[in-house]
């Protein structure tokens, strides 16, 4: 049973579903060169491009980043189970960049996460509003990954495995030709942005 593509919606009250390519790149090139919004754009290009919760994103310590192998190790939490998120050039180079100037931190989203998320969502929804995206939230950008990934043909199970959802069509990608089935399903989502 293929996965259906989200339906978008335009901006309402409720905001939209997800992003068009053009919205998404508007946000990045807004974000892009403002040392003031380097977090924002950092965790913009991270959960557009690899599908993580917010939550996780918070969670995600440095040792659960493979550098080498171009995954995330997801530790749910509440659960032993844990998953794998391929992550592409730009997403990688955006994790260098926040290593580099958070040398010290355990977590990807420094010293304080939570403090960190919090006034990210505050700062996405006036750059939003700014820019006429009004709506837009941390759950958007991981829907505009989901959506781009079955605009890009990617394969449904493998997105089901990324995005930690229970299905019969679930495969595991600790086997590496489904990991490498992910891995070259997200270059294209990473590289239609």
């Amino acid at each position: 049973m293929p996965i259906q593509v989200p339906t978008r919606r335009s901006s309402t009250k409720s905001g939209p579903r997800t992003l068009s390519t053009a919205q998404l790149r508007c946000l990045l090139d807004f974000t892009a060169n403002n040392p003031a919004m380097q977090d924002l754009h950092d965790v913009a290009v991270i959960l557009t491009n690899t599908g993580l919760r917010a939550g996780e994103l918070v969670r995600l310590r440095w040792h659960d980043v493979d550098f080498d192998r171009h995954k995330i190790a997801i530790v749910p939490h509440k659960s032993p189970c844990h998953r794998y998120v391929p992550v592409g050039t730009r997403t990688t180079e955006v994790l260098v960049a926040r290593r580099e100037r958070h040398p010290e931190s355990e977590f990807v989203l420094g010293s304080s996460p939570e403090k960190l998320l919090t006034r990210i969502k505050h700062q996405l929804k006036r750059v939003c509003e700014e820019i006429g995206l009004g709506g837009v939230n941390l759950r958007v950008l991981r829907h505009t990954f989901i959506y781009r990934w079955v605009a890009s043909g990617g394969n449904s199970g493998a997105l089901m495995a990324i995005c930690g959802w229970k299905s019969d069509y679930f495969i595991n990608l600790h086997g590496e030709q489904g990991f490498e089935i992910a891995v070259r399903d997200q270059a294209q989502v990473e590289e239609s942005q």
